[in-house]
């Protein structure tokens, strides 16, 4: 059987995830089987493909005083997200798979010790993802205020746990922050 013949769209998504890195993995797999069945087509058909793992746009960055406008109109789940967000550099799987257990008032410090895609919990991406990550006195105050406020607060709970889902899941990172990310009074100028 020719290569040009093959369909490669059995390999579907599953083999390699549906990231931007899974897709990458996908594309060199391709690649390489390409290289190696050379004798079978003139060029290798991948080459016609631009695939890249970098950014496909600058992320924006905002100002000081822009984060404190923002922080003063979000809820205080939201609040707490966006802080813990922005003061720890976690991945938003990471953010959305902590417990309350995770939390270490007395050391200041997040347990990380798993993650959360497409709400299949499993280890954190990396080795260096699973260490401890330091909390900002700031950061800690808000989390027991929602804590206080949330529905599902035991040790055991996800500290951003679905109310659909009865606690049972944490929220879809797009479901979190629709609401508050669609009114105009967050807008930035």
């Amino acid at each position: 059987m020719l290569l040009e013949k093959l369909d490669t769209s059995s390999l579907g998504k599953q083999p390699f995830g549906s990231s931007k890195a899974g897709r990458s993995r996908r594309v060199a797999w391709r690649h390489e089987a390409g290289e190696r069945n050379k004798e079978w087509l003139d060029r290798n058909p991948i080459k016609l493909v631009r695939q890249s793992a970098k950014r496909e746009r600058i992320p924006d960055v905002l100002e000081l005083h822009e984060l404190q406008l923002l922080l003063s109109k979000l809820s205080v789940r939201e609040r707490t997200l966006a802080l813990l967000d922005a003061g720890t550099g976690l991945r938003v799987s990471e953010l959305l798979a902590l417990r309350w257990r995770d939390v270490d008032f007395n050391n200041l410090e997040l347990q990380m010790t798993r993650s959360i895609w497409h709400q299949i919990v499993g280890d954190c991406k990396t080795e260096a993802s699973a260490k401890p990550v330091p909390l900002d006195s700031y950061m800690a105050d808000d989390l027991p205020r929602w804590q206080r406020q949330s529905a599902y607060a035991t040790n055991d709970d996800y500290i951003f746990a679905s109310e659909t889902m009865k606690g049972k899941q944490p929220y879809w990172p797009d479901n979190l922050m629709k609401r508050p990310l669609s009114d105009p009074d967050l807008l930035v100028t």
